[in-house]
């Protein structure tokens, strides 16, 4: 037991971006490879999702500031609309094809409760 206190298994946001294929590895912008690693890490949140969202919130500060905005506006008891409706229509590519199709409301209401 005291062993494995001692032993700390590495981390996927202090390591370069393993999972983050397409994105640039330019080492003068790591935020943006963090943030888009850090939104994979939502359940259903593939490479081409993370970085169209990461793409539209520049920082996961720019993404709370947003969502606190659409929780204040939004009317009594209406909040799961509104978090269904947050990020749903928001368009993302598909790969090997030229039409797109849109985030959802099951992502978008995980993201917006994850981040209110």
């Amino acid at each position: 037991v005291v062993k494995s206190r001692g032993r700390t298994l590495p981390s996927r946001f202090k390591v370069q971006g393993v999972r983050c294929q397409t994105v640039p590895k330019d080492p003068d912008d790591r935020l943006a490879n963090t943030w888009v690693s850090q939104l994979m890490q939502v359940q259903g949140m593939s490479e081409e999702m993370a970085k169209v969202v990461a793409e539209r919130f520049s920082s996961p500060f720019a993404m709370m500031e947003a969502i606190s905005v659409a929780a204040k506006s939004a009317p009594e008891g209406k909040q799961e609309a509104t978090a269904d409706r947050f990020l749903s229509d928001l368009e993302l590519p598909i790969r090997g094809k030229k039409g797109t199709r849109r985030l959802g409301p099951v992502l978008s209401r995980r993201l917006f409760t994850l981040f209110h």
